[in-house]
Order: structure tokens, then C-alpha cells, then sequence
């Protein structure tokens, strides 16, 4: 049997979203910066597996082809997700700027 389950790791990364509890929203912020590596990731799935379809599989040209078109769309999922974090720190400018560009003694206001 295969190693590969594409769907039992994915529900892993399922379950690990469900669980997940940034200590702050700065810690927030820093992973959905990476959202765009993460749908690029995901689109390499797509092209690996098309390449080993095509060199190493009897599959059918169609096969490759639909792996290869799920590649392109997870390439552009992986596009919009670079304005996640971007339009998160604008929808939080306010925010974030009192602790990235605190005033003299901002810890003294106990929020």
C-alpha cells in the first residue's frame, strides 16, 4: 500500500486549523503571510503528481492534463491569497501600529 493519502493529510491540516490559538493577532498576521507559500505548495502536489502521471504512469494524456489545469488554478488560488495579509494589516492599521510604532510608555495604557 501507498504512502500517499492526500486526503488524510490534508484532514491533519484540517484538525491542526481547528485547534489553532495564536498566542497574539502579531502571530496571526505572521502565518497568514505564508498563506501564499501554502497554496503554492499545494499547486507543486498538482505538478509533481502530473509529472510522475505522465513519465512513470500508463494513464491517459487526459489524466496529465487535468492535474496539470488543477496545478494552474492552485497557482492562482496562491495569487489571491498574497493580499490576505496586506488587507488584514489595513482592515488593522490602528492596531498595529501602536505596537509597531509604540509611543514613548504605550505600555503604561493596559489594554
Amino acid at each position: 500500500m501507498s504512502q500517499f493519502a492526500p486526503a488524510a493529510h490534508l484532514e491533519d491540516a484540517v484538525a491542526a486549523v481547528a485547534k489553532y490559538d495564536p498566542d497574539t493577532m502579531f502571530e496571526f498576521f505572521g502565518h497568514l503571510k505564508q498563506l501564499p507559500e501554502m497554496c503554492e505548495n499545494f499547486a507543486k502536489i498538482f505538478t509533481t503528481l502530473a509529472v510522475k502521471t505522465h513519465d512513470e504512469l500508463p494513464a491517459a494524456p487526459t489524466v496529465v492534463a487535468l492535474l496539470e489545469e488543477m496545478s494552474r488554478v492552485s497557482h492562482m488560488v496562491g495569487q489571491a491569497a498574497q493580499e490576505i495579509e496586506p488587507g488584514a494589516r489595513r482592515a488593522h492599521e490602528h492596531d498595529l501600529a501602536r505596537q509597531e510604532a509604540p509611543r514613548t510608555n504605550e505600555n503604561k495604557w493596559n489594554v
